[in-house]
């Protein structure tokens, strides 16, 4: 029988910017896809459940910050990602301002996703800005370290914000990275780009 190889890479790209458009952090390296993330593709590709109706199926939706993806003893080292368990942020941010779907929330940068390709490959990029002036003390997980160290980009439903018609899910979480904290506290006028790329190719 033959086969056709194919597979999925991808690659996580992070800019923190000051007050004052000084780069202050810079985090470029592989990402970590999820278990969780490839059983999302594998539904949408089949139309089954947790794929979505044709009007509102899943597709790259939105990426959203967390404060706990780094170690506590030591904010410099971020946690181990495990692709198999993990399905959601450690903490994610935003919840506290606009509610238990935080990555939604309209004041952030819009969400982005361009395709691109070669003759054996398609880059899918994914990138979104975020502004900690955009989000409340209240927020993070320790107020006294307000940072940012984790990410995770989602399959979303757009048309149907807070659940699924066919498995009652919102959003599936497909990729995740941690990296060193970097400080995000909402007084400071800090601006994170990131910019999530996927390389599906065949062999």
């Amino acid at each position: 029988m033959l086969r056709d190889g194919f597979g999925i890479t991808g690659h996580f790209y992070l800019e923190v910017r000051d007050r004052h458009g000084e780069i202050i952090s810079v985090v470029d390296e592989k990402n970590v896809i999820l278990d969780v993330g490839t059983t999302g593709i594998a539904a949408a590709m089949r139309g089954g459940p947790g794929a979505g109706t044709p009007s509102t199926g899943r597709h790259f939706n939105a990426i959203n910050l967390g404060d706990d993806g780094a170690l506590a003893s030591d904010p410099s080292i971020p946690k181990t990602v495990d692709p198999v368990t993990q399905i959601a942020l450690f903490h994610e941010l935003g919840t506290s301002s606009y509610g238990p779907l935080g990555r939604t929330a309209p004041s952030f940068g819009g969400f982005q996703a361009v395709q691109q390709g070669a003759p054996n490959e398609h880059h899918v990029e994914c990138q979104q800005s975020f502004l900690s002036s955009d989000y409340a003390n209240a927020d993070f997980l320790d107020i006294t370290k307000m940072y940012i160290n984790e990410a995770m980009c989602f399959l979303g439903n757009p048309n149907a914000p807070t659940s699924d018609p066919v498995d009652g899910t919102a959003w599936v979480p497909f990729a995740m990275r941690t990296f060193k904290s970097v400080p995000f506290a909402p007084t400071d006028a800090i601006t994170a780009l990131i910019r999530w790329t996927f390389i599906f190719e065949r062999a």
